[in-house]
């Protein structure tokens, strides 16, 4: 089992958690480069090279490119912490395979790659004090592994 961190929603991070709570479903943004499971994609390279180009005006896709291939590679059981803006507000169990799906109704930003999730009653704070993040990640990236 791993540990990740996921910043909720950059604009509206409550309307991002309330989601995630009502669906039971972790989101991811880019929308526009399509389908990870699609062929092209073979690592965190490939899909900031799609973001990219599908985002000429986007200076993230360094970061939107690993948290992509971050959100395929997690394993059923792994847990993340869910993050408003500044506080860890939720974890949640992964429960599911990556999918890809229509993006939540009420986010911008082509939430559509997704994992379906368990919510725990695990304490947010405690877990991100036990699990910070691993060296070298990003803390600007949307999902990050913790250690």
């Amino acid at each position: 089992m791993h540990v990740w961190r996921l910043i909720a929603h950059h604009e509206d991070a409550p309307a991002a958690i309330a989601w995630t709570q009502r669906s039971n479903r972790i989101a991811i943004g880019w929308g526009l480069i399509g389908d990870l499971t699609s062929p092209g994609f073979h690592g965190p390279d490939d899909i900031t090279a799609s973001i990219r180009g599908a985002y000429p005006t986007l200076n993230n896709a360094h970061n939107g490119g690993r948290s992509l291939w971050n959100l395929l590679s997690m394993n059923v059981g792994d847990l993340v912490i869910v993050r408003g803006k500044g506080a860890p507000a939720i974890v949640v169990e992964v429960c599911g395979p990556y999918q890809f799906n229509a993006p939540p109704p009420n986010l911008s930003g082509g939430y559509n790659h997704q994992r379906e999730i368990d919510l725990t009653q695990i304490d947010a704070r405690e877990l991100w004090r036990q699990h910070p993040m691993m060296p070298g990640q990003s803390p600007y990236a949307t999902l990050v592994r913790c250690q």
